[in-house]
């Protein structure tokens, strides 16, 4: 049943929002990953996956490359280890406590990484850990290569020249751990039909999404193939446009994690 959705059905009627579904942390917990992926593909849906190259194995590395060339996923890079280097306040990867020269290094080869296990380049995309990092951060990915950057809705926009921002609006984790399918479903609604044309980002976790997570998602991809499939969209679609106004988060929207 998917009366659930009823009022995303609603906001749908009204509006043709772009949607795109980010999911962090490829590396972590294969299996769930493979059913996340497996539910992408029966909805002809594509699905981006943000990658911690430290944690790829070449195994899910050789995978992952057979479904980039299948055209089911875009995989781009998630930090380094997913690793917290801060002393204090909240987890960063790429924060305040890091010099520069420390996260190029692990920039550069996160992305040589990548490349060696995916068996061709990855997405020019850069996803931190955590959905945060610095200003400083965001300026040394252009010169590695990489166009866009991929961090929460509420965050300010980094200004970096060459680097499209690409912010995720809601985190589906937390929003149905709080409240369960009518919860989700009034942050979809709210972010579907929010003013403007920003698309909406969908912020999945594999790793700690259940098999409840899995059905309501599978009903949600049912729903945009049969309502609005001609704006379903990806990552590397949008990192060729030269700028996206981010949708306002909502109160249980898209938080760092």
């Amino acid at each position: 049943m998917t009366g659930w959705l009823d009022p995303v059905r609603r906001a749908l009627d009204h509006g043709r929002p772009r949607w795109f579904f980010r999911d962090d942390d490829a590396g972590w917990d294969d299996a769930r990953l493979a059913s996340l992926i497996d539910a992408f593909r029966t909805a002809g849906v594509r699905v981006d996956l943000a990658a911690i190259p430290a944690a790829v194995a070449p195994r899910l590395g050789r995978r992952l490359g057979e479904l980039i060339d299948e055209g089911s996923i875009s995989v781009h890079q998630h930090g380094w280890a997913h690793a917290d280097h801060e002393t204090s306040g909240r987890r960063s990867e790429f924060g305040a406590g890091r010099p520069a020269s420390a996260q190029a290094r692990d920039i550069a080869r996160g992305r040589r990484a990548l490349a060696y296990l995916l068996g061709r380049q990855p997405a020019p995309i850069f996803t931190p850990p955590w959905n945060r990092c610095t200003r400083v951060t965001a300026g040394l990915l252009p010169p590695l290569g990489f166009t866009a950057i991929s961090v929460d809705a509420s965050a300010p926009p980094s200004g970096i020249s060459g680097l499209t921002e690409i912010p995720v609006t809601l985190d589906w984790v937390r929003s149905f751990s709080r409240g369960g399918r009518a919860g989700l479903a009034r942050e979809l609604h709210r972010a579907a039909a929010a003013p403007g044309d920003a698309a909406i980002g969908v912020m999945l976790h594999h790793a700690a999404m259940g098999d409840d997570d899995l059905a309501a998602l599978r009903d949600l991809l049912s729903l945009l193939r049969e309502r609005a499939a001609s704006e379903l969209t990806c990552m590397e679609r949008l990192a060729d446009e030269n700028s996206l106004t981010p949708v306002s988060p909502s109160g249980h929207g898209a938080r760092a994690r």
